[in-house]
């Protein structure tokens, strides 16, 4: 009896059936099938950040407007505030402004000019607050940067409302003590200069 051959050499031949017979090509259609499969399958989007709900902002009636301006102080107005407001944080910059000499408005404080003081409150779900920083000197003779806790009050008929700390307690270092007692809070009742507060043309 002739010894018979397998149509496959046995050497790891890809294309070859159990019984021995090649399947050219099956193989390659197979892939193709499946890659046709994939391409009608839709794309799956990647989960993106859980969204953030920003915080209800409670501030006095009335906070929510623009302060955006030029301020002055009700009961001093050589106390000049320049406001800027973008809607969550309010800065001003205060200057100290003279009337002059011959009776006339005072003007505006030179270009240049460093305020006497900064103010920075922010719109929170806890109320309008935020500090006041100014220069002092401290009785060794070293200049402190100070900071005073400030929050508004009110808003209310074209005015604004502060009230921040009267005294701030200081060590040679300029550093606060870690326990102090609660200050007292002055009030500053604020005027747009626009609505006839103050003489600052």
């Amino acid at each position: 009896m002739a010894e018979q051959t397998s149509t496959c050499p046995g050497n790891g031949e890809p294309h070859c059936s159990s019984n021995g017979a090649k399947l050219t090509g099956v193989k390659h259609r197979w892939v193709l099938a499946l890659s046709l499969v994939c391409l009608a399958c839709p794309k799956m989007t990647p989960p993106g950040p859980p969204s953030l709900q920003a915080a209800p902002v409670k501030v006095p009636e009335g906070c929510l407007a623009d302060l955006t301006g030029v301020w002055v102080h009700r009961d001093d107005p050589t106390f000049v505030y320049r406001g800027s407001d973008d809607g969550g944080a309010v800065d001003f910059a205060v200057y100290r402004v003279w009337p002059r000499l011959d009776g006339g408005p005072a003007v505006g404080p030179d270009a240049g000019e460093l305020p006497s003081a900064q103010v920075h409150l922010v719109r929170t779900g806890d109320g309008f607050s935020g500090e006041a920083v100014s220069p002092a000197t401290h009785p060794s003779g070293k200049t402190c940067q100070v900071r005073f806790v400030t929050r508004v009050v009110a808003c209310a008929d074209g005015g604004l409302t502060l009230e921040s700390a009267g005294a701030v307690a200081l060590g040679e270092a300029c550093e606060t003590p870690p326990r102090t007692r609660s200050p007292v809070m002055l009030r500053h009742e604020l005027s747009r200069a626009d609505a006839g507060g103050g003489f600052l043309r």
